[in-house]
């Protein structure tokens, strides 16, 4: 039987969570980064770095759709790659497809919902896995990386009462490589987190967390993680905030046949300031965590920091430098994988020639090395480069494709 209210109610709640009806509207953008890095590149994480040029090229167009109430949008950035000397041995460039489509919404003031989904396939230098895996993972032996990438994130915050706030995720990976000698192992990663906060003050909150994690692998055993962790986060100041979590957080790695308890310490630190007459931010994080290494397939007990400085610096002018370290601290208990210890370290400068053109330059520093276990028998690959890039962008809204 046919009803009227509920089709209505079913087009509210439509209108609602997906950017339809009155109010809504079309962003359309595209771009294009042109780079060159000049220096000491590695090659693969069997053999030393080499002198040599790199030569990237990265296009951007996307389709943004914005209500009042829920944004949805979908972006495809291809990467095309070439080594000058050829040192990846191949006589071409890469090319790596990569695609994201993007959906939040807040339905109402106490609830908001998120889904993004990643696609990636291709080829990326040994050098260029951090385009598609998270700082600290692993390096290959192989020059040339194929890899396949589907990673799906999905979450939820919710307020669940005056001073209380609910949050959830649920992260879904399949990696996989293709070719005659794959690189990579094909892996399947689920892991979930959940947290419960309470606002003591307006400046001063605490709460619990808990996640876990379970990979399976196509030949390897599998693995698991779970964890749980105290929260507190304090506003120092209106522009700075200090957030502590500590816990602990069990592994079971190839099939449980090497297990860790591991202590988890996780401390941030936010601020903006200015000095000199101009705007700075400042962000700071470190501690020890279960990290999901894909080249391994494989949690790895790790330490890791990442601190970052950035300025603008007369409106035109922005001045940044990031550095991250992550380092597996499981002894001579957990070697399986190649490079787990990594240090980046960039310093990039950038001038806003227009409103649609940016040139960039500025020094790269990195290192990939084996667990500090085996330092004294692996292979250590530096780079230390120059870097000189423009950035164009275009679009239909006030930030010209800024949003790509």
């Amino acid at each position: 039987m046919f009803h009227p209210q509920a089709l209505g109610l079913c087009i509210s709640l439509l209108a609602e969570v997906f950017p339809v009806g009155p109010g809504s509207r079309v962003d359309l953008a595209t771009g294009a980064r042109a780079e060159v890095n000049v220096g000491r590149i590695p090659v693969t994480s069997m053999a030393d770095s080499e002198q040599g040029t790199e030569e990237i090229v990265v296009l951007r167009s996307g389709i943004r759709l914005i209500s009042p109430t829920s944004t949805l949008s979908l972006s495809y950035l291809p990467r095309y790659y070439l080594r000058l000397p050829d040192a990846l041995g191949i006589g071409r460039p890469l090319l790596l497809h990569d695609s994201v489509l993007a959906w939040s919404s807040r339905p109402s003031r106490r609830l908001g919902l998120s889904w993004r989904v990643r696609g990636s396939a291709g080829e990326l230098p040994n050098s260029g896995l951090n385009v598609v895996f998270e700082p600290g993972t692993g390096r290959v032996s192989a020059s040339v990386v194929p890899i396949i990438q589907l990673n799906s994130v999905m979450a939820i915050n919710a307020t669940t009462g005056k001073r209380h706030q609910t949050n959830a995720s649920l992260n879904l990976g399949h990696y996989d490589s293709f070719g005659e000698s794959p690189a990579i192992e094909r892996t399947n990663n689920v892991q979930g987190t959940v947290s419960h906060t309470i606002g003591l003050s307006s400046r001063t909150s605490v709460g619990i967390a808990a996640q876990v994690g379970f990979i399976v692998a196509e030949i390897q055993e599998p693995s698991a993680t779970v964890g749980g962790q105290l929260l507190w986060t304090q506003k120092l100041r209106e522009s700075a905030s200090l957030s502590i979590a500590t816990g602990i957080n069990q592994g079971w790695v190839l099939g449980g046949v090497v297990s860790w308890p591991l202590p988890t310490l996780d401390i941030g630190y936010a601020t903006k300031f200015r000095a000199s007459g101009q705007s700075w931010g400042l962000n700071f994080r470190t501690g020890t965590r279960a990290f999901f290494d894909v080249i391994a397939a494989i949690y790895r007990p790790q330490v890791f920091l990442a601190a970052g400085v950035s300025g603008q610096i007369l409106h035109k002018w922005t001045v940044a430098s990031t550095l991250t370290f992550s380092a597996d601290i499981s002894g001579d208990s957990l070697t399986t994988g190649g490079q787990p210890t990594q240090f980046n370290f960039d310093v990039p400068i950038s001038y806003q020639i227009d409103r649609n053109l940016d040139v960039s330059f500025g020094l790269r520093l990195a290192l990939s090395a084996p667990p500090f276990s085996q330092w004294s028998t692996g292979h250590i690959q530096d780079q230390v480069s120059l870097f000189l890039a423009l950035d164009w962008g275009t679009g239909t809204e006030q930030s010209q494709g800024g949003w790509l």
